[in-house]
């Protein structure tokens, strides 16, 4: 074999190695992003009397609640799971965007949400309901949050994360070395200005005057500006940098 030929052949050896590597380390995932604008999809949420009247003439199943508008998010499969995962990340982002595994566990558990709490996955799922540990490792697997080992415990190669669940061996019991993080489809699907939205519109449904006071339409809406303005600039400040939004390419 001559000097050239073999080049070429550990030239295409490497290449095939390289290939195999990228090939194990990549997960096929989908990341589902909305192109609408807000107001039409707020337009879309506003309750309609005939599409209330047509739903409940067309109730799919058993149990259903019909809406009322375009967008049923009552009759969404993942309501309850989606609303857990707003409320982790909401809890990760104003944490300075990690949040140490001891302090999520604590947070959930003023909740009621700990390893064994049984989540209802919604009507047409597989799974009909499944514990909050699976519901964690899931939402790990498909991308919306890491577990990430931490500290001299992560090994020499520093830290390391997660994305394919957590093993027997490893798991939420012993958890002092292990911290949370957002997944690569939460940025991409909801956003961090997103969560801070939610959790400011959560805020600011809890809001009521001092007293017994009576507003005016006027007062209300001037002091509502204010309170969105204050709690959006908390939300921020206490994330530790900026926020970022989906970028969704014209």
């Amino acid at each position: 074999m001559s000097k050239e030929e073999r080049e070429k052949t550990i030239v295409g050896a490497a290449a095939n190695d390289e290939s195999e590597r990228k090939k194990k380390g990549t997960a096929k995932q989908y990341i589902v992003r909305s192109i609408l604008e807000p107001e039409l999809i707020n337009l879309a949420c506003t309750p309609d009397r005939e599409i209330l009247e047509q739903e409940q003439e067309d109730q799919a199943y058993d149990g259903a609640k019909p809406s009322g508008t375009i967008l049923a998010w009552e009759s969404y499969d993942n309501i309850p799971t989606y609303g857990i995962l707003c409320v982790i990340l909401s809890l990760i982002l104003v944490n300075g965007k990690t949040l140490p595994e001891p302090s999520l566990k604590k947070n959930l558990k003023k909740l009621r949400l700990v390893n064994t709490t049984i989540i209802e996955t919604g009507p047409s799922a597989a799974a009909k309901a499944m514990s909050f540990d699976n519901l964690l490792m899931n939402l790990v697997k498909q991308g919306y949050l890491e577990r990430i080992k931490v500290g001299a415990s992560a090994g020499p190669k520093g830290n390391k994360r997660g994305r394919g669940g957590l093993s027997k061996s490893d798991n939420l019991e012993d958890a002092a070395d292990h911290e949370w993080r957002w997944g690569e489809r939460a940025h991409a699907e909801i956003s961090e200005q997103g969560i801070s939205d939610f959790i400011v519109s959560f805020m600011m449904d809890r809001s009521r005057p001092v007293g017994n006071i009576q507003e005016s339409e006027r007062v209300k809406k001037e002091r509502l500006e204010k309170l969105q303005k204050q709690l959006t600039k908390d939300v921020s400040r206490a994330a530790q940098t900026k926020l970022t939004t989906i970028e969704i390419a014209d």
